[in-house]
């Protein structure tokens, strides 16, 4: 019996089921990209520029006067109101430096106390009279208006502090006085007779209007100065800036001469057969000043208009 083969296909492979493929991850949300932001360029310092100034300044002051064995000056007070014009240069090291001048008005006073004796002989038609005259004063004021012109070197560091510092002129335009004497006593005596009057009209006596003196006095026509300024400032949004600071002055030099040749701030006119004696009160500042000089140190507060160039 005849065998017939036949070709029988293979059954197909069990087809392979691929699994889905997984969802693709999102993409991370792209950042954006920051634009650089240009930095402020810093503010240039001008190479220069211009200033005025008002302020105003006051401390302590005095006239320093010499007046001998006679008395004391104490200390006073001055104020003035500044107005100063400045010109500015930069430096390599960014501070500014200038050439400052203005004119600046005020006053100041200081007062002096002390206690006046002498004695002194004088001829009269009944003998030698033989004086000793004694005095409190019980105040001295002096006082005087003044203009001040500056010349000074300028500094503003980078840090905001300044320096004024330099000569200046001062002119006394106007100066007073006020003087009270306290316990004024005049004794006379006639050695040879033993006789001793003390505040009698006939040998001189102070009669009271004499005690209150006021008036004008010779000051110096001129002071050269030496002076300073030192402190720091703030800018303001403005441009301008505000200062504040010390100050402080010496008279180096001044034209003060006191001519007077009277010997004593009570002088007496001996009395005669026919009158009484005379006798006048002189400022003591026209009689015993021998020099003068000038003195101060206080605050200053300023305002700065700056005009850049």
């Amino acid at each position: 019996e005849q065998v017939v083969i036949r070709n029988v296909a293979p059954a197909k492979a069990k087809e392979a089921v691929s699994e889905p493929s997984p969802a693709p991850a999102p993409k991370p949300a792209e950042e954006p990209i920051a634009e650089p932001v240009a930095e402020p360029e810093p503010a240039t310092r001008q190479p220069q520029f211009d200033r005025f100034t008002i302020g105003v300044r006051g401390g302590a002051a005095s006239l320093m006067q010499d007046l001998g064995e006679f008395g004391k000056g104490k200390i006073g007070f001055d104020a003035l109101l500044d107005l100063q014009y400045a010109h500015y240069w930069l430096t390599k090291r960014e501070n500014y430096v200038g050439v400052l001048t203005g004119a600046s008005v005020g006053y100041a006073r200081n007062s002096l106390s002390g206690k006046y004796v002498t004695e002194y002989d004088a001829p009269t038609v009944d003998g030698t009279l033989h004086y000793a005259i004694s005095s409190d004063m019980e105040s001295l004021t002096m006082g005087q208006v003044q203009v001040e012109v500056p010349l000074f070197f300028t500094l503003i560091t980078k840090g905001g502090f300044f320096l004024n510092v330099g000569p200046k002129v001062m002119l006394p335009v106007y100066s007073h006085f006020k003087q009270t004497l306290n316990k004024v006593d005049i004794t006379a005596s006639l050695p040879k007779e033993g006789a001793t009057m003390v505040n009698e009209l006939i040998t001189g006596r102070l009669v009271n209007d004499q005690k209150d003196l006021s008036g004008k006095w010779k000051n110096a026509d001129v002071h050269i100065m030496l002076a300073a300024e030192l402190g720091y400032e703030f800018a303001l949004k403005s441009g301008n800036s505000f200062g504040i600071g010390v100050y402080g002055g010496y008279s180096v030099w001044n034209n003060y001469k006191n001519k007077a040749e009277i010997p004593s701030f009570i002088d007496i006119v001996p009395p005669t057969e026919t009158s009484d004696a005379v006798v006048t009160a002189t400022p003591v500042s026209d009689v015993h000043m021998n020099k003068l000089g000038y003195f101060d140190v206080g605050i200053k507060l300023a305002y700065h208009f700056n005009f850049k160039k």
